[in-house]
């Protein structure tokens, strides 16, 4: 991996980005892979400087960049679109719950691999507005350089960096005046870094409070853990003040080094003199010190986004006390392999983007052959054009992270998989990933046949490498011997197969239970059943990705607008008859075998339009899913029944 890190150090940056860029990105750029590239400032007599970045950019297949808000500074911006082949990343600082509407649509449309945020309130709920856009829990750190343990003696009894919450404030000058303590608090102008890791280190406490107490609007309700709380116990001082709500300094951080006292400042005193009078406080802050400056430098961060980019590595902490209860999306809860929130990513191997006028395509290249392979919790499988897409779109409104020929955090949809392959044109190596669950999906065989006809030549050049499918004969008949051969090939491997036609009528419940997830029963009613079909065009449905992915309801006009069009040829069974009896005959024996229709009658192929009623009239109640509803138009076969019983 050639990265490319983006860095405003040439725009003249305000004086917070001294605190985390240079740290994070001289880690970065201690790897030999990894480059700096500066932009400058937007203005026609810096051409010639652009020219270089430009060079500089097209050089790197991966690009990372650090913003603060919900978009970048325009030369940053500028600069990251400079090759459109290269995996794009960023890092947000201060993604508060006001910007969370356009993060999560500028995530998904940018297809950002990944989209690091510092908040893991932030995380969580951009995970359940934005379900296909990629998030990674990277919270802040220290800068070890700056805020490390001295040996001089602790002069000062409090130091408070920065913003103050000012009842807090108030109340800590009552305390030290009444006593005679110094406290120092910087007003007016920036200290220099050096000057301000001396006062903090110098200091027994170190205040610490979350954003929401002094500026409760701006960050939308959020109280999340901020970069002082790391600056205090990497410079060995003690912290004073209060715990943000979000749960995440106990998860990572330990309590013992923290006095606690109300917002208001109540409490001060009575806690302050109970926490002097204990002879441990040094002992306890001098390990927290050592544990930060480990595992929560800015340095280490470096090596975490490194690796997570490089190899998808996990962004993992130790823990040194139980994690509380905090409220995540429903695909993680219970299950040890989801926790912490960070492993949330749809890219697991750092398989880059490539951009084309007719979608989106995929560069695979493989992971380090030291890496050992992930467990994933499911695989969605079968032949192509079964509705693996329809399948990855309706579980991820669900809450499982499976996407579509590509790897995610719970799984992957694709018909490649079926097949063990090193190369394979969408999805990991398979030496590289293992399944707990193997789904076989298949649909009504003579849509899908018609639909395989249209498959593009590295497609077929694919399934003729692992299956015997006679690569010159008539396209008709290569779609049908594809269909009944990898239909084969994916039973192997499956542990229960289903008809996507049945997936509204328990399919979906059936997944989410076997996978352990909640099951939602009004969000798949919600999903047009006609999602991504090929009736209305490639554009049509180009825009309705974007639309739902974005986290917006597609607009009516979209479709009713569409003109419809039949994209193959129709398949019947006396066609198939007529050009191959015998494979005819073999294929109306597996269609029989999954539980479809092999009348002699003219069957025109369903198309996305699934339909699925109950056995009597009766509605059913919303909160109950049915073990079993047949679809009206076909028969059921004893792979279709929605049991425990493995594929056959």
């Amino acid at each position: 991996m050639k990265l490319g890190l983006i860095s405003n150090s040439a725009l003249n940056p305000r004086v917070h980005w001294t605190t985390v860029l240079p740290a994070l990105f001289s880690g970065l750029a201690i790897e030999p892979s990894v480059r700096t590239i500066s932009p400058p400032p937007l203005a026609w007599e810096r051409r010639g400087e652009w020219g270089k970045v430009r060079s500089e950019v097209k050089g790197c297949d991966a690009l990372f960049w650090v913003q603060l808000t919900s978009r970048p500074s325009g030369p940053i911006h500028l600069a990251s679109y400079m090759n459109f082949g290269a995996r794009r990343s960023n890092f947000i600082l201060d993604a508060w719950r006001p910007l969370l509407t356009k993060i999560g649509f500028v995530a998904t449309v940018e297809r950002l691999d990944p989209c690091f945020i510092a908040y893991r309130e932030a995380v969580d709920e951009l995970k359940r507005r934005s379900p296909l856009a990629k998030f990674v829990w990277l919270p802040f750190g220290a800068d070890t350089d700056v805020f490390y343990p001295r040996q001089e003696k602790k002069s000062i009894f409090a130091f408070w960096l920065g913003r103050r919450y000012e009842p807090l404030h108030r109340a800590l000058l009552q305390y030290c005046e009444a006593r005679g303590l110094r406290y120092v608090y910087p007003q007016g102008e920036g200290l220099p870094a050096a000057e301000i890791g001396r006062l903090t280190s110098s200091a027994q406490y170190f205040l610490a409070t979350p954003r929401d107490l002094d500026d409760p609007k701006r960050t939308g309700g959020f109280s999340p853990l901020v970069m002082r709380y790391f600056e205090g116990l990497a410079a060995g001082t003690r912290l004073l003040g209060v715990l943000p709500r979000s749960g995440e300094y106990e998860s990572i951080l330990p309590t013992d080094a923290f006095c606690q006292v109300s917002p208001d400042g109540s409490d001060l005193a009575k806690r302050l003199d109970e926490d002097r009078s204990n002879p441990n406080n040094q002992s306890v802050v001098d390990a927290a010190s050592a544990f930060v400056r480990e595992h929560h430098s800015w340095r280490r961060r470096a090596e975490q986004v490194f690796n997570h980019l490089a190899n998808g590595a996990a962004i993992e902490f130790p823990e040194l006390q139980s994690k509380p209860q905090v409220s995540c999306a429903s695909s993680s809860a219970g299950l040890g392999q989801d926790l912490p929130h960070d492993l949330k990513t749809t890219e697991r191997y750092g398989w880059p983007y490539r951009l084309s006028t007719m979608g989106i395509h995929r560069d695979t290249y493989s992971r380090r052959a030291s890496t050992p392979p992930f467990s994933a919790r499911l695989l969605i499988t079968g032949c192509g054009r079964s509705g693996t897409k329809y399948a990855s779109f309706a579980l991820q409104r669900l809450g499982l992270d499976v996407p579509h020929e590509r790897l995610g955090r719970d799984g992957i949809s694709s018909w490649t998989m079926a097949v063990p392959a090193e190369s394979r044109p969408y999805g990991p190596p398979s030496s590289q990933v293992s399944f707990q669950h193997v789904f076989h999906q298949v649909r009504e065989p003579l849509a899908t046949i018609s639909s395989c006809m249209t498959f593009n030549e590295e497609s077929w050049d694919f399934i003729c490498r692992h299956v015997e499918c006679p690569p010159f004969a008539p396209v008709l008949t290569k779609a049908a011997t594809y269909w009944l051969l990898w239909n084969e090939k994916a039973e192997e491997i499956a542990t229960w197969r289903y008809r996507i036609e049945d997936f509204h009528c328990g399919v979906a419940h059936e997944i989410c239970r076997r996978a352990s997830v909640s099951f939602n029963w009004d969000m798949i009613n919600s999903i047009p059943r006609n999602f991504n079909t090929r009736q209305e065009g490639r554009m049509v449905h180009i825009l309705e990705e974007l639309f739902r992915k974005g986290g917006f309801n597609v607009p009516t006009i979209l479709r009713a607008g569409a003109v419809k069009h039949d994209p193959h040829s129709r398949v019947t069974w006396r066609s198939l008859q007529k050009a191959d009896p015998a494979l005819c005959t073999r294929i109306k024996a597996k269609a029989t075998e999954y539980g479809y229709s092999t009348s002699e009658r003219e069957v025109e192929p369903v198309r996305g339009l699934w339909s699925c009623q109950p056995k009597t009239s009766a509605a059913l109640p919303s909160n109950r899913i049915p073990d079993l509803i047949p679809t009206a138009s076909s028969r059921v076969g004893a792979m279709s029944n929605i049991d425990a019983s493995p594929a056959q």
